[in-house]
């Protein structure tokens, strides 16, 4: 039992995405994230009463739309409705997929009409985690030659230390709005923009790279982005 948290417009739209991938899913209705009573009967109500909502129709799964809500917001309501089994979703703006979790905590899985994500699948996080310590043992073993080329040693030996501890990874997403709706990686000391160099981004384009870096993710990629940046590493 499937109810979709969204305002206007965006129902349809998100609606018809939820159809198209396949989910098997009983829609049960729409939750107005405005303040306002919607007039329609597949409207249960608004977001002041999502928790009486979930618990009156028994939903299983709640998609929220973020064109009307904060990732804030939704992060919240995630954690204050207390319902066993109930599963999240997150339908990001002029997207074709539908992020989804179990909980808060989790990454989750992904509904997608053809698309899915490398970085929700617990295999990926292990293969990073596994390059992220093998590259940080051989930059340690190697630290006598790049740190000296390196713009700040200090940083460079802080930060091996910080990605072999598991507090950062080597590369993770570069800054954008839309790094709360992809899967939870620790912050990197690159990322994907760092191998364009000198060219300027705007901030959908560095959006878009996170997205493709989270889909498309490889060791390989990593690797690719490590190489190119070696003499940064110390920032």
């Amino acid at each position: 039992k499937t109810i979709i948290v969204v305002e206007g417009e965006e129902a349809t739209r998100v609606l018809n995405l939820l159809e198209k991938s396949g989910a098997r899913n009983r829609f049960i209705g729409f939750v107005n994230s405005g303040n306002h009573v919607q007039e329609s009967d597949v409207y249960l109500g608004n977001t002041s009463a999502l928790a009486e909502i979930v618990k009156i129709f028994k939903v299983d799964e709640i998609i929220f739309c973020s064109k009307n809500l904060p990732a804030q917001k939704i992060i919240d309501w995630m954690g204050s409705i207390q319902q066993p089994d109930l599963h999240f979703k997150i339908v990001p703006e002029e997207s074709l997929f539908i992020i989804g979790s179990d909980s808060k905590d989790a990454p989750g899985d992904f509904y997608t009409i053809d698309i899915s994500l490398s970085l929700g699948k617990q295999q990926s996080i292990r293969k990073k985690r596994l390059f992220d310590i093998f590259t940080s043992l051989f930059l340690l073993v190697s630290s006598p030659v790049i740190a000296l080329l390196s713009k700040n040693p200090v940083g460079y030996f802080r930060n091996v230390l910080q990605v072999l501890s598991g507090n950062k990874t080597w590369v993770g997403y570069a800054v954008a709005k839309n790094i709360a709706l992809l899967p939870k990686i620790k912050s990197g000391v690159l990322s994907p923009v760092d191998e364009l160099g000198s060219l300027s981004t705007d901030e959908k384009t560095v959006e878009k790279i996170n997205f493709l870096y989270a889909k498309d993710y490889s060791v390989e990629r990593d690797l690719s982005i490590v190489l190119h940046c070696l003499f940064k590493l110390g920032r």
